[in-house]
């Protein structure tokens, strides 16, 4: 994958703002200052490549956040094109929450504290132009038609995935920083007057993204800031 797309989202107030909007709905409940960056490659530490072979370290950013007091690990994994993921992504996006606990038991037992687990939070975010054709959670991939499911309860329709076309209206709301504009334009990738309207009508504060924003914005949408 390109460089930008992850140093993009490696910012602080961005990676942030994207868990804050999608998971605890603009709440403000992750604060950039209360970020940690982690190593993508110690969680595949003396783990054989080979057992996950859908996952590119690449594209996995990680952080240690304060969440109500309590650390919490923060996964993002970053898609960009329909042929980076298949129909197992689910799975593979769970494994990336069970390596993070394998690792925290690993590092437990090195050290003579006691065992407190950080919980893991995992975020899949696809911005490529064509429809991924992948399930997005669980449940689509396992028990697409709720055969498995209790009577009179809720699905388990936990989202891994964020898409162009899942985006909801809200959720754009939500978000604080010039994420925004990039997943706007993810989402209209395919209306290419729509977009030329916005940038048109938002000029002035557009011209003072950073260069890793427009090229990002430019590569989701085709057009060129």
């Amino acid at each position: 994958m390109k460089q930008t797309e992850k140093l993009y989202f490696s910012d602080p107030a961005r990676f942030a703002d994207l868990f804050n909007a999608f998971l605890f709905e603009g709440t403000g409940k992750i604060t950039p200052e209360s970020l940690t960056e982690c190593e993508a490659e110690d969680l595949f530490e003396g783990i054989d490549p080979e057992a996950f072979p859908m996952l590119d370290r690449e594209r996995l950013i990680r952080r240690e956040a304060e969440l109500s007091g309590k650390k919490a690990e923060l996964n993002l994994y970053l898609m960009m094109d329909e042929n980076e993921a298949d129909f197992s992504l689910p799975v593979s996006l769970l494994s990336l929450e069970v390596l993070s606990y394998q690792k925290q038991i690993r590092d437990w037992r090195k050290s003579t504290e006691d065992l407190v687990l950080a919980g893991t939070l995992t975020l899949a975010l696809y911005l490529g132009r064509k429809e991924l054709n992948a399930p997005q959670n669980l449940s689509e991939l396992f028990d697409p038609d709720g055969f498995l499911q209790p009577e009179g309860k809720g699905r388990n329709c936990r989202t891994f995935l964020i898409t162009p076309a899942s985006l909801k209206r809200r959720q754009l709301n939500s978000l604080t920083t010039d994420v925004k504009d990039i997943l706007f334009a993810a989402a209209n990738a395919d209306n290419e007057k729509k977009l030329r309207r916005f940038a048109a009508q938002n000029r002035e504060r557009l011209d003072l993204l950073d260069p890793d924003a427009k090229e990002l914005f430019h590569t989701v949408s085709g057009i060129e800031l």
